[in-house]
């Protein structure tokens, strides 16, 4: 051991955020504050809400070596609310809302 070395993490759990990797074709219309419906893969049938906390400003360089055209941008989601059953790790899938249309009755009136 040297000095100032990390010998131990102990997460946060009243705070849990999901970080996700969005493909450069896709990163212009993901903006910090946009909604996130979530779900993990080891509950499917709880839904989860959360937020874009913060977007990439470079591309991630992590596995740039195995593919080095393809650039995705690092992006945080922010889960809302605490739930003891999230667990560092875990698989999710995240559903960025991206635009939403107005409900309107389409149907037509009937005299």
């Amino acid at each position: 051991m040297r000095e100032g070395q990390t010998i131990l993490t102990i997460p946060d759990l009243r705070k849990v955020c999901i970080k996700v990797k969005i493909h450069e074709t896709y990163i212009k219309k993901i903006q910090k504050g946009q909604k996130v419906q979530i779900t993990a893969d080891s509950f499917p049938d709880r839904k989860l809400e959360g937020e874009v906390s913060q977007v990439g400003v470079l591309p991630d360089s992590e596995n740039a070596w195995l593919n080095p055209d393809m650039k995705v941008y690092r992006t945080t989601i922010t889960i809302h609310g605490q739930h003891e059953w999230i667990r560092p790790g875990m698989s999710t899938k995240v559903q960025i809302v991206v635009n939403q249309l107005a409900m309107s009755s389409m149907c037509p009136s009937r005299p």
